[in-house]
């Protein structure tokens, strides 16, 4: 009977992992909204839903999220700094191709479906960059370097979680409760691909 009600128990363990999930994207999607703070809230859902799912750490998340975010915030606003203008841009190059499209323009569909596949390079350059800023100590021009060599060293790597990112985003799109753990979600599916390219490189640079 103490074991049904047990902490380890398996049915407590998964709930707790739930709440992980949930309560960590929703402290990201509230973090987001001053936009600047995009960036370490991002690296701080990744270290903590890393060290739990991936690395099978006792310690809370939410305590390993906040140190995170604290130890990153810096760093963290300067990069999502650097790229916003290009974010802004790509927005409204988007909104242009899109209109283009609308208005069947000649070969408008063509150069929007070229538009969206270059999307990968800066989709994938984030999917790398803010994990990195999790995960390890860099100097900013060293983070945007290592995240460009990883983005091209483990080119199906990048266009996995490039996919990973356009589904849940679609998917949070058509139903929308689906967000509040979709940013955790891909913390944790992300983890395994990218923890499995850092520890290569952990190696070469070891050797």
């Amino acid at each position: 009977m103490n074991r049904i009600f047990s902490p380890d128990n398996l049915f407590f363990q998964s709930l707790a992992r739930c709440v992980d999930v949930v309560g960590l994207s929703m402290l990201w999607l509230l973090l987001c909204f001053p936009v600047v703070t995009v960036g370490p809230a991002t690296a701080a859902l990744y270290h903590a839903l890393c060290r739990v799912f991936h690395f099978h750490e006792d310690e809370g998340a939410f305590g390993l999220f906040f140190r995170s975010l604290k130890a990153n915030l810096k760093q963290g606003i300067l990069a999502t700094l650097i790229l916003a203008p290009f974010g802004v841009l790509l927005y409204f190059l988007h909104g242009i191709y899109t209109a283009a499209v609308v208005a069947e323009v000649s070969g408008s569909t063509m150069a929007y479906i070229y538009f969206l596949l270059l999307l990968i390079i800066p989709l994938g350059l984030v999917c790398w960059l803010f994990p990195l800023l999790g995960r390890f100590h860099f100097s900013l021009p060293d983070l945007f370097l290592t995240a460009f060599r990883l983005m091209v060293a483990h080119i199906p790597t990048t266009l996995a979680l490039a996919a990973l990112t356009v589904i849940l985003y679609l998917i949070a799109s058509w139903w929308l409760i689906f967000s509040f753990a979709a940013p955790g979600l891909w913390a944790v599916c992300a983890a395994p691909l990218l923890e499995r390219a850092f520890a290569r490189h952990i190696q070469r640079e070891e050797e």
